[in-house]
Order: structure tokens, then sequence, then C-alpha cells
């Protein structure tokens, strides 16, 4: 299956955006070796200046629409940038496609993208353009657009966000099969969180809303989306919501409150695994998809038996937690703010997609 996955043109979409703090981007990336200072150079009017600039080396993982990593890729595929734009590449050539999207990620709200079920075209965040709203205003009013490749973006239609917060932050997901895309909006990086689901037939549905504290969202493969509520408990209960009936009403609780405090959450096809942590250690508790507790991986360096794939979702997860400004044990504390021109990078990662004939 593999084979066949990379003998079909595959699409690499490429959206960085180098706004993090230099604390915070030190850890989600690897230093090089330190660099030996400069030496002074004799200025005009007998002083010296000598300023020391860190090399920082990023590590970005792309991956198929079946999770797997393409290796191979070359420098040449890749552009760093900083002004929020998304790049298409043809990853087997490195040829860059003529989409050009503009305005999708910015330092104040990040930005996301969501491919459709046959990789025709994805659903992105994209901010106002000059002359749509203030100068003051351009970095903020996220929408939800969708783009059909090879199409000029002036044909790009508007879904969703007219009504959201100013300083809304959108994420998008793509369920296992691609028929149903995931927003999950956040008032800004007070905690507070609405989602919308979109349906084959084209519909979006509100199923939670800020007063609901659903903090997570995340699609499982079994046709539903597995949330964590805060509303009985701060340290967090897991729900399962069938895609068929999305509504809040009466959906069951298949994960209680524990002590652990539920940091992030990974369905896979068999497992629902649940990152926790009580003040300090975290583990990870693995659970069948009824909610029967099966194994614990304790916070002792044994978590080789967890699957690489499920440690690494887990991580990039709890990475968006903290970035929001997240810490602390059963209860949350003030985000951590850098003002208006709050500064993150929510696509380190690239995604490519594999494209399947029409």
């Amino acid at each position: 299956m593999r084979t066949n996955l990379f003998r079909r043109p595959i699409l690499g979409v490429l959206l960085f955006t180098l706004l993090f703090p230099a604390g915070e981007l030190a850890a989600l990336a690897q230093s090089k070796d330190k660099q030996p200072p400069p030496q002074p150079q004799q200025a005009p009017g007998g002083f010296s200046i000598s300023v020391t600039v860190p090399v920082v080396g990023v590590d970005v993982v792309v991956t198929d629409n079946n999770g797997n990593y393409l290796t191979g890729l070359k420098k040449e595929n890749f552009r760093i940038t900083e002004d929020g734009t998304v790049h298409l590449y043809e990853v087997q050539s490195g040829k860059p496609l003529p989409d050009v999207i503009p305005r999708v990620n910015k330092g104040t709200a990040g930005g996301s993208l969501a491919w459709n079920a046959d990789t025709s075209g994805f659903y992105y965040t994209r901010y106002p353009g000059p002359g749509e709203r203030s100068d003051a205003d351009l970095d903020f009013f996220q929408q939800i657009y969708f783009h059909k490749l090879g199409t000029p973006i002036t044909q790009d239609a508007y879904l969703l966000g007219k009504d959201f917060p100013r300083i809304a932050e959108i994420q998008l997901q793509t369920s296992a099969d691609g028929r149903f895309i995931l927003a999950a909006v956040a008032n800004g990086d007070g905690g507070e969180f609405e989602h919308f689901l979109l349906s084959p037939d084209g519909q979006w549905t509100q199923f939670t809303q800020f007063s609901d504290r659903i903090t997570q969202a995340v699609f499982g493969q079994d046709q539903a989306i597995y949330l964590v509520s805060e509303k009985s408990s701060s340290n967090g209960t897991v729900l399962r919501l069938p895609l068929d009936h999305p509504s809040l009403k009466n959906v069951p609780t298949i994960v209680p409150a524990a002590e652990d405090f539920v940091e992030s959450i990974l369905p896979t096809a068999h497992r629902l695994y649940v990152l926790g942590h009580w003040g300090g250690p975290s583990d990870v508790r693995v659970f069948d998809l009824q909610g029967h507790e099966q194994s614990r991986i304790p916070p002792d360096g044994t978590a080789g038996g967890l699957p690489v794939r499920a440690r690494c979702a887990l991580a990039r997860r709890r990475l968006r937690g903290r970035r929001r400004g997240w810490s602390g044990g059963g209860s949350r504390v003030g985000a951590h703010a850098y003002g208006e021109r709050r500064r993150r990078v929510d696509s380190l990662q690239g995604t490519a997609r594999a494209a399947r004939p029409g």
C-alpha cells in the first residue's frame, strides 16, 4: 500500500511562520553549536559594537494523508517566510505549484489548513486583506475559506467566521475518511472554545459553545469525535460524540474524572491514549474505545510500549496547549501572553497529501 502511495503525485503544503519568541522556539527546535562571538568592529567615533546572533535549526516533519513520514526531501522543497503564505509543491519532483495562498498564518492567532476527501482542495484560515478591515485589525478576525487546486484565489469560497470574535484562533482537522472537517475556535488565549463540524452535505453544525467548557476535540477512527470536558470537573473527562448526531445532549462519558489532569488525548483504531499529569509527573493511560482502562504507562522512561506515532501526536497536542500558556495541575492559570503581538509558530509541521484520481 505504501509503495502505491509513493507512486502517486504527492502535494506538499508548507506553512511556516517564524514569529516565535526565542525562548519558546528553542524548546521546539534543535539549537546548533554555539557560534563564536563576533570580533568587535571599530565604528566611527571610537566605539566598538559587538552582536551575537544565535543560529537555530528547526526540525520539519512532512507526512502523507496516512500519517507516513516522507523522506528524501531537499531544502529546495521548503520555504520559510514571515508572511504566513501557503506554498504548494509536488514532493516527488520538488516542482512548485501555481497555488499560492496569502494571509493564512500570522503571529497573533496562528493559522491552519485541512484537506478535503479527494485532496482536490483544502480549507484554510484567512486573515482580512487591505481595505477589508482597518489597519489595526488586519492581524485579527480569522475566517475559514476553501481553495480548489488550480483555481485563482479570487474564486476561493468563504465558509465560516464572520461572527467569530476578533481574537478567534482557529484550528482545522480532517476526519480519517476525509468526509468531515472539524473547526476548533478559541476565544483568544482565555481557555474558551467552541466547535463546528462540516458534514459531507456541506452544512456546518455548531456542537459546542464557549460556556460548555470543551477544551479539546479530536476525530477518532470510529465515526466519532472525542472531547475533553471540564464542565463537571476541572481535571477533565473524556466524551464520545458520534458524527451522525453532533450534539452534547446525552453524550456519553467514556473516561470519568480522575486524579490526573487530562492534558491531551489521542484516539486510534482500537485504543484511546490519555496523557495526564498531577502537578508535575505525566503518564499515559490506555483505554479501549468503550472507556475500559487497559494499562498505564508511567513517567519513568518506560513509554517504549507506546507507538512512536502516538507519542509524537500526544507531544504535539501537549505543545499546542502549552503555547496557549497553560500550566499547573487540576486548575489552569493565567495565559502567558505577549500582548496583541503574541508570537507563535502554529505550523512547524509540513503536511503532504497524496493526490488521488478524481
